[in-house]
């Protein structure tokens, strides 16, 4: 050993100390080796918990109430597809929530970037109203095709910055 203890492993036996330096590929494996497992870790815990939420009796739920502007928001989107002939989304009670805190992120980092969890999601930034922020959506193709895909549940929220700016965030669920 070159100056260093060993390292004893619960049985006593030594364990080998071998230093040496790793590639940038080497550390970049490890790196999305650890997030992907950590994200899944998390992204299944959030799902037991969301599951074990929906399965509470009515009376167990919290009264759950939406903002004006989520309301608007949601039947907005709804407006969107029954124009087409679609049927309307099912406001989600935990995809508001699950907006909410991720609206509140992005305005509370000054950032926008999507989710990690496993849902459909629009984001945006800086529309100061819901009709603004739905023609946004409206007219990208891949902010459309969510409103106007194979969901059954959605969830909305937008949250304001001291500065004014809007964070806007839509998500979906089947």
């Amino acid at each position: 050993m070159t100056g260093r203890e060993s390292v004893r492993l619960f049985d006593n036996q030594p364990l080998v100390v071998v230093e040496r330096q790793l590639t940038e590929v080497e550390m970049l494996k490890q790196l999305m080796l650890f997030l992907v497992v950590g994200l899944t870790a998390i992204a299944a815990k959030d799902l037991r918990a969301e599951e074990a939420q929906a399965e509470q009796k009515p009376e167990e739920q919290a009264e759950f109430q939406l903002t004006e502007t989520e309301q608007t928001v949601l039947e907005m989107a709804n407006q969107e597809r029954t124009r087409r002939g679609m049927q309307p989304l099912v406001i989600d009670p935990s995809l508001v929530e699950s907006a909410r805190e991720h609206a509140n992120w992005m305005a509370s980092n000054r950032v926008m970037q999507h989710t990690w969890k496993p849902v459909g999601e629009n984001i945006a930034m800086g529309q100061n109203s819901c009709t603004a922020v739905m023609n946004t959506w409206m007219n990208s193709s891949g902010h459309r095709a969510n409103i106007l895909g194979g969901w059954n549940r959605i969830g909305a929220a937008a949250y304001t910055t001291p500065s004014g700016r809007i964070y806007w965030c839509l998500q979906f669920l089947r």
